[in-house]
């Protein structure tokens, strides 16, 4: 396993994270047109508001190599909270090196340390290797998530 260190992201990793994002666009055929200035944008908004979002990078040799982002919710039926992992992107490079297991872990240490009852993640039903890689993380298949993305 990687020596990983984790830590919360500052706006210098944005460019780090905006090419691990790109990476995971490309693996998933999708063009979503990610770029330096959104991430600042969607950033400065997620400040805004941090007792909801929990973003980490992880970090080897001093580079970014791994990135995971974490919205808090409530709901009625879940009377503490909930955790979702909404991203999760390991360089494709540095694959296999445990650095996922150590963000995944970290995810569920602060969702447990600020008394959320849940942690949820999706991914899409044809990403056998993340559903894989969460089953041996401890997540099971409690339900179906179903989207609807909106076009312009």
């Amino acid at each position: 396993m990687a020596d990983v260190q984790v830590r919360e992201i500052v706006e210098d990793d944005l460019p780090a994270i905006v090419e691990l994002l790109r990476e995971l666009s490309a693996q998933a055929h999708t063009n979503v047109g990610l770029d330096l200035e959104h991430a600042r944008r969607i950033h400065t908004a997620m400040g805004r508001d941090s007792g909801l979002y929990k973003n980490m990078v992880a970090v080897t040799d001093g580079k970014i190599v791994g990135f995971l982002a974490m919205v808090y919710y409530k709901s009625f039926y879940h009377q503490v909270g909930t955790a979702l992992i909404n991203e999760l992107v390991v360089s494709e490079a540095r694959r296999n090196e445990g650095i996922g297991k150590v963000l995944v872990r970290m995810a569920v240490d602060m969702a447990k340390a600020d008394g959320l009852d849940e942690i949820e993640v999706g991914t899409e039903t044809s990403n056998k290797g993340a559903i894989e890689f969460y089953k041996k993380a401890g997540f099971t298949e409690e339900y179906v998530l179903l989207g609807k993305e909106f076009t312009g």
